[in-house]
């Protein structure tokens, strides 16, 4: 029986960590057959929670002794409780919808579940897991790098189209400040910025792996030069913004000072190409600064600032939040109030409390894996400023990859620390 129940727990992880890379088209064409598209898409969140009591009530059966010091961590204390807050305005300070603010308590907390979830499983039922995971997390970047070049070399940009698509569904395409000869790419996710933020970790843990000791192959190289080439044609800024700090970490940490020195002068003259670039190229000057072509009364950049200025002055007027779906994307369905900054949306959703708790929550997190495990805290660390100019942890694939491989590593120092069974 514990067999089969740990087979069911990996397969079941693993299976939700593949629907997140596909979950975007799979449910938008059944949603243009027959409907229910938000239905098909919550699913994989019900197995999570479902799979994380089932775990839970076997993990303190057997191992309650254990399971109380896990739990005694700084970063399972803080999640424990910014979860706790989110219960507590969806019950009692939300005035949203029913349905946003049921999807706001959805998206804040469902990574933080799924983080407990894969440390119970890879500590109590099945330790395989991590590399199995780490296997799986490994094909999904190959295979979205290699459907993202496919995109760029071969297909149409409006592929998506022949299945039933329209442009508002956010999978026909993207475009650059809504110029066509400039189409965005975003293989199966939900949308350019989301591919390039999972490339953040993808491409971080690559770069580390590539430059290891003893660890350098050519498939290796060709899997980093593919990867940023699909960064590239996402044209997502905040994602090359966060791939350029994670690597600026890991140069810290892995080259010596004059390795350092070169790689620094190869970043300003590349720079320095840029920005001279911008100024003889209206092309490069709208994939790097956006800048306003002759159709647009006003540009991205504008209306970004035009909204986080609204959002901030909402959270002068009321520091305690306005509730669950009164921001980010869960306010779709109620009243939209997009800003497209995670802490902006958090801040105005739970409060300045709320807001500072999620904080504890990262950094304690990252705290917890960069001894062990640099790479991935290079990656939070460029995640989290790609969530200062967007909602990043809202999306299911890049927040279940990151929050997952913590756990995993977390799981992993703490494997030997804890006490025994009770």
């Amino acid at each position: 029986m514990k067999n089969i129940f740990a087979r069911f727990s990996t397969q079941t992880i693993l299976a939700v960590l593949v629907a997140t890379a596909v979950i975007a088209p799979v449910s938008q064409f059944i949603d243009t057959q027959i409907g229910g598209k938000e239905i098909i898409r919550a699913t994989k969140d019900v197995f999570v929670y479902a799979l994380f009591v089932g775990v839970l009530v076997a993990a303190y059966k057997n191992h309650s002794r254990r399971l109380q010091e896990l739990l005694k961590l700084p970063v399972n204390l803080l999640s424990i409780g910014f979860v706790g807050l989110n219960i507590f305005y969806f019950l009692f300070l939300s005035d949203s919808t029913m349905a946003a603010r049921s999807a706001g308590l959805l998206f804040n907390t469902r990574f933080l579940v799924w983080f407990w979830l894969l440390q119970l499983v890879v500590l109590y039922i099945d330790p395989d897991l991590r590399k199995k995971f780490r296997n799986v997390f490994q094909n999904i970047g190959v295979g979205l790098i290699i459907f993202t070049l496919v995109q760029v070399v071969v297909l149409p940009p409006d592929f998506f189209s022949f299945l039933g698509y329209e442009y508002s569904s956010g999978l026909s395409y993207q475009t650059v400040d809504n110029d066509p000869s400039l189409p965005r790419y975003s293989a199966t996710t939900r949308g350019p910025n989301e591919l390039g933020a999972f490339l953040v970790i993808f491409l971080t843990l690559t770069i580390a792996n590539y430059f290891a000791k003893d660890s350098f192959t050519k498939k290796k190289m060709w899997i980093l030069i593919a990867g940023l080439i699909s960064m590239y044609f996402t044209y997502s800024r905040s994602a090359a913004l966060g791939l350029a700090l994670a690597c600026g970490l890991l140069a810290l940490k892995l080259l010596s000072k004059k390795q350092l020195f070169i790689a620094l002068a190869v970043g300003a003259v590349l720079s320095v190409g840029l920005l001279m670039a911008s100024g003889q190229s209206q092309t490069v000057q709208r994939i790097i600064f956006h800048d306003e072509n002759d159709s647009q009364e006003i540009d991205s950049n504008q209306i970004r600032l035009q909204k986080l200025n609204e959002s901030v002055q909402e959270i002068k007027y009321q520091p305690l939040g306005y509730g669950l779906g009164s921001a980010g994307p869960a306010s779709f369905y109620d009243e939209p109030s997009v800003s497209d900054n995670y802490y902006i949306q958090i801040t105005k959703e739970l409060g300045v409390a709320g807001f500072l708790l999620f904080v504890a929550v990262v950094v304690v997190a990252l705290r917890s894996v960069a001894a062990n495990n640099y790479q991935l805290f290079a990656a939070g660390v460029g995640l989290s400023f790609v969530a200062l100019l967007s909602h990043v942890w809202v999306d299911d694939l890049v927040s279940y990859a990151w929050w997952g491989l913590c756990a995993l590593a977390i799981a992993k120092s703490q494997a030997n620390l804890l006490p025994s069974s009770s």
